[in-house]
């Protein structure tokens, strides 16, 4: 259940002149000063602050402000996880979910879009990020225009960076793919460690995970890589790795997401999109249900 209190706070209308220090002495006049998290300035007028447990609201010109506290939730599982289910959608089976700070890896694909609703509905604490690899030109910069307007209408705080993936990969002599991937999450924790979130987001899905576990298994990283992708890992959730893509899109249709698509999963010349193309649908001519009997 969520609680709120209506509240009237003393502090300058200029954002500028609002320190971390004001906003702390402000706090705890209402005994929240151990559960701040950070805050920040949605526009010029309003100031919202993350805490544990919550978020604080406060309109800047009448010092009018909202208090809002979510209830733990009962523990239903021994896993700490964000799990789909069928039939509910979205069940959370750990406080941690509730208390915490989150940082949402969206690309503007379908799955990261679906990922960001369902944490929207479900009034999570959530900042989101998103990556331009200058591999794709105006595609790319579609993809980031789309989630930053979605972040600006929800007044949801949004990071983006634009990388030199090609220059990147020649100079340390790696793949464009492992480029990519070194990039955007040594800037993800650069972005976790200065703005103090808990715990960062990804969309991969239960199609995903099928696909890490035969891509392991030809690349023979040994037993451990044929256990797939994990739940969470240190700081990473994986919140849609129970729900299949087919659910993912029936979604979205239902919910009116808009969302992009990336044309680079469309070329076969990556492993991993040869496997998803090719190979996987003609080893489910063989076993329709190969999912469920590798997963």
């Amino acid at each position: 259940s969520v609680e709120y209190q209506q509240i009237a706070v003393d502090l300058p209308q200029e954002k500028s002149q609002i320190t971390e220090e004001a906003v702390l002495n402000m706090l705890e006049i209402f005994g929240e000063k151990e559960n701040y998290k950070k805050h920040f300035f949605p526009n010029s007028s309003r100031m919202k602050i993350f805490l544990k447990g919550g978020n604080i609201d406060i309109d800047l010109s009448s010092g009018s402000g909202l208090i809002e506290k979510k209830d733990k939730r009962q523990f239903l599982h021994q896993v700490n996880y964000l799990h789909y289910n069928p039939i509910n959608w979205w069940t959370i089976f750990s406080d941690m979910y509730v208390i915490g700070l989150f940082l949402l890896a969206v690309s503007g694909g379908i799955d990261s879009m679906v990922m960001l609703d369902l944490f929207k509905k479900n009034n999570l604490s959530f900042s989101v990020c998103t990556c331009d690899f200058s591999l794709r030109g105006k595609e790319s910069l579609g993809d980031c225009l789309l989630i930053e307007k979605i972040c600006k209408k929800n007044n949801i705080i949004f990071y983006s960076k634009k990388f030199n993936t090609k220059k990147y990969a020649k100079e340390n002599n790696i793949s464009i793919q492992m480029a990519a991937r070194e990039l955007r999450y040594n800037w993800f924790n650069k972005i976790m460690k200065k703005n103090n979130y808990d715990f960062l987001s990804t969309a991969h899905h239960n199609d995903d995970n099928f696909e890490t576990i035969l891509f392991n298994f030809i690349k023979t990283t040994g037993y451990k890589g044929l256990s797939g992708i994990p739940y969470k890992k240190n700081f990473i959730i994986r919140p849609l790795l129970k729900s299949g893509k087919n659910l993912l899109v029936d979604y979205s249709k239902k919910n009116g997401l808009s969302w992009r698509k990336d044309s680079s999963n469309d070329d076969i010349i990556y492993l991993r999109n040869n496997l998803r193309k090719k190979i996987i649908p003609l080893l489910k001519e063989i076993n329709p249900s190969l999912e469920k009997s590798v997963i």
